[in-house]
């Protein structure tokens, strides 16, 4: 996954996920071509926040409540060209948005970004963790590659 990224980006992206990994009941996991963030266990579940590397970018897509206030006042983030997931659409209207990181100055502001995804998606998460799919789910993390 690293291995196309420049070195001043590899060590963006690593302070980024440290700084996710902080949030309370995180997991983290690559899924084909993204690195993805969840609210408890990884795969079970929709994530609120995946990371897309390019050689000179981090390309972040991150689950927004559209019925909530989005506060981001640089205007960092568009709207995603996804539809949103079939699952998140049915316990709770969701729509994604997408940034993009190139420097380790822009961590911060990009944190404020994906804590509210976090905090926005942490309702929708507590109704899935109730239901049957996510209560089968068995998939561990703990073989799953780490950066």
């Amino acid at each position: 996954m690293f291995q196309q990224v420049g070195g001043e980006l590899k060590g963006t992206v690593r302070t980024l996920i440290s700084h996710i990994a902080e949030l309370n009941e995180v997991t983290h996991a690559i899924q084909g071509e993204n690195y993805c963030f969840y609210h408890g266990k990884a795969g079970a579940g929709k994530p609120f926040a995946a990371f897309l590397l390019t050689e000179n970018a981090l390309k972040v897509e991150i689950m927004t409540d559209p019925g909530v206030e989005f506060q981001d006042p640089e205007r960092w983030t568009g709207d995603s060209g996804h539809k949103p997931y079939f699952l998140w659409w049915l316990l709770g209207r969701k729509q994604k948005k997408e940034f993009t990181v190139t420097i380790k100055e822009q961590v911060k502001y990009a944190m404020d970004l994906i804590t509210q995804s976090y905090l926005q998606t942490l309702s929708t998460y507590h109704e899935l963790k109730k239901s049957p799919i996510y209560a089968t789910s068995d998939q561990s993390v703990a073989n799953w590659p780490q950066p």
